[in-house]
C-alpha cells in the first residue's frame, strides 16, 4: 500500500442575514465598502457602492468646482478611530476633498441618495479646524433632528476625534510639527455650550473647529433614521480650509473558522508558519481594506477564523518548507434568505491519491485538479 500523507481542513461557515435584518446575536458583524466615486463634472461627482452592501449610490453636488477626489493616503480614518473599530481603517479608500468658497463665503454641497439609506451606514468629516461643516438631512419622515444623526462622537482613549492621534500607520498628511495631535472639533445640536453653537441654525448639527491649522480633526455619524438627501455648509473660521468627506456602508459578511489537522488522528501539532491565504476566484491575492494581502495564521492546535464578504473565493494553505504544498481550492460564501447555517465545509487532501470516486449525499462534491481535494458542503435550513 502507498505511504499517504493525510491533510483535513474542517471549516464552519455562518450564514449571515442582510445588516439589519436580523438581530444582532445571529449575525456576523459587517465590513465596510466605500463608494467608487466618479466625476461627471465640476463640483459633480457618483458615488457607486458593491452589489453586496445593497447600499444606494449616491450622487453630490458642490458650488466648490474645485472639490476632488482623494485616495486615502494623506488622510484616512485607521483602524483604532472609533470610524475604524466599526468599519475598518480607510486608508487608500477615495473620498471627498471640498473647500469653502474664500473669505467668509460658505460653500453647499448636497448629497443625493438614490433610494432611503437603511441605519448602519456611516458619513465622516475630517479636517475641522479653522472652519465648520453644518448638516442638513431629510428623509421620508422629513428633516432629522440632531439626535437621529447619531453623533459618534468620543474624547476618550482610542476613539478620540483625531485619526493623527494613536495612528499606525499615521497619514502621510499628518504633520509632526503639528503633534501631540490634541484638537478634535465641537459638536453643536447636542446640548455643547461652546459659543459658536449659539450662532448656528437650530435643529442641525454642526462639527466645529477651534480656529487654528491642525491635523486630524474629525467628526462621524450613524443617522437611525432613512435618509434620501444631506446638505453640508462649510465655512471657514480663517484661512482658505479644505474639508475631507467619507462614506461607508456596511456589507455582509462571513465568518470562516477552522481546524487544520496534519495527520489523520489529530496527534502532531500544526507546524508553525501555517496560514491561510484567502485569494479571488481568479486565484489573485485578495487584499484588505489596507491593501495588505489577507493572510490568517493557523493556531498550533490547527484553529483559523477570518471575516470576509459574500462571494467567490479560492482558499490557500501555506505551509512552511519542509511540507508538500497543499495548492488552492474553490469556496463560494453565499447567503440567502432562508439560510440560517451553511453546516460544515469538509476538505480531505490526500497527497498521494490514485482511483479516488468519492460520492457526497446531501450536498456538493468537487474533485479538484490541484491534486485529489475533495471539498463538501452540506447545508441546513432553518425551520
Amino acid at each position: 500500500m502507498a505511504w499517504v500523507r493525510r491533510l483535513a481542513v474542517v471549516s464552519a461557515v455562518m450564514a449571515l442575514a442582510i445588516v439589519c435584518a436580523a438581530p444582532a446575536s445571529a449575525a456576523t458583524a459587517p465590513v465596510g465598502v466605500f463608494p467608487t466615486w466618479i466625476t461627471t463634472g465640476p463640483g459633480q461627482f457618483t458615488g457607486s457602492f458593491s452589489a453586496a452592501s445593497g447600499f444606494p449610490d449616491v450622487t453630490v453636488s458642490t458650488d466648490d468646482t474645485g472639490a476632488g477626489i482623494a485616495q486615502g493616503k494623506s488622510a484616512f480614518l485607521g483602524a483604532t478611530t472609533g470610524f475604524g473599530k466599526q468599519f475598518g481603517s480607510s486608508r487608500l479608500q477615495p473620498y471627498l476633498t471640498i473647500a469653502s468658497l474664500g473669505g467668509s463665503d460658505f460653500s453647499t454641497t448636497t448629497l443625493t441618495f438614490a433610494a432611503p439609506t437603511a441605519p448602519g451606514w456611516g458619513i465622516a468629516v475630517g479636517d475641522i479646524d479653522a472652519d465648520y461643516v453644518t448638516l442638513t438631512a431629510t428623509g421620508p419622515g422629513g428633516l432629522l433632528t440632531p439626535a437621529q444623526f447619531g453623533a459618534q462622537d468620543s474624547l476618550a482613549g482610542d476613539d478620540f476625534l483625531n485619526y493623527c492621534a494613536n495612528a499606525s500607520p499615521k497619514p502621510t498628511g499628518c504633520r509632526a510639527a503639528n503633534a501631540p495631535y490634541t484638537d478634535y472639533p465641537e459638536l453643536c445640536g447636542t446640548g455643547s455650550t461652546y459659543p459658536l453653537c449659539a450662532t448656528l441654525p437650530s435643529g442641525s448639527i454642526s462639527a466645529v473647529g477651534h480656529g487654528g491649522d491642525t491635523d486630524g480633526s474629525y467628526d462621524w455619524f450613524m443617522p437611525t433614521v432613512p435618509v434620501t438627501e444631506i446638505t453640508l455648509t462649510f465655512m471657514p473660521l480663517s484661512g482658505l480650509p479644505t474639508f475631507q468627506l467619507w462614506l461607508v456602508a456596511p456589507s455582509p459578511a462571513a465568518t470562516v473558522t477552522g481546524e487544520v489537522q496534519f495527520d489523520a488522528d489529530a496527534s502532531l501539532p500544526v507546524p508553525a508558519g501555517t496560514s491561510i491565504a484567502l485569494l479571488d476566484d481568479a486565484g489573485a491575492p485578495v487584499r484588505d481594506i489596507e491593501d495588505e494581502p489577507v493572510v490568517v495564521p493557523v493556531a498550533t492546535d490547527g484553529s483559523f477564523s477570518f471575516v470576509t464578504p459574500f462571494g467567490d473565493y479560492q482558499i490557500d494553505l501555506v505551509t512552511p518548507g519542509d511540507v508538500a504544498p497543499v495548492g488552492a481550492f474553490p469556496v463560494s460564501l453565499t447567503a440567502d434568505s432562508d439560510t440560517v447555517d451553511l453546516g460544515v465545509l469538509a476538505i480531505e487532501q490526500l497527497l498521494v491519491m490514485t482511483g479516488v470516486d468519492p460520492t457526497v449525499p446531501l450536498g456538493l462534491a468537487l474533485m479538484l485538479a490541484a491534486g485529489g481535494v475533495l471539498l463538501t458542503a452540506r447545508r441546513r435550513r432553518s425551520a
